[in-house]
């Protein structure tokens, strides 16, 4: 991520466009019946990703972030959390139609498993 973040640097900054992904990421247009979810659940994500951005865009883009403290212990529970429901979501033969196609093209070597998510965190 910080190699990315140091190639693309240059060419990011505010704008009224930054502006209107911002109020958009952490306000998706939604029916009415998930509103509740989208400020209780979705907000907090928008949050976590928001934080894990490097201070320097902190600073560009004029937003505080969550604490850092905030930020890792939720993408820490998020991670714990994933780990624990996909397993049980895949064993009920539940599988979005996307990450079907992503595997049928990248085939099954490409699916996200617990030991490959753990040895790519332990890689960086």
């Amino acid at each position: 991520m910080r190699e990315y973040f140091e190639d693309v640097r240059p060419a990011l900054g505010r704008s009224p466009e930054s502006d209107d992904v911002w109020d958009f990421l952490r306000r998706p247009p939604v029916h009415p019946v998930l509103w509740l979810g989208r400020e209780l659940l979705w907000r907090q994500v928008s949050e976590l990703a928001y934080g894990s951005l490097p201070a320097w865009a902190h600073e560009m883009y004029g937003r505080r972030p969550l604490p850092s403290i905030a930020v890792t212990t939720g993408l820490r529970l998020i991670r714990t959390t994933s780990l624990a429901v996909l397993p049980a979501v895949r064993l009920a033969g539940f599988q979005s139609p996307h990450i079907k196609a992503a595997v049928d093209r990248l085939g099954p070597e490409a699916a996200p498993t617990r030991p490959s998510l753990l040895s790519g965190l332990t890689a960086s």
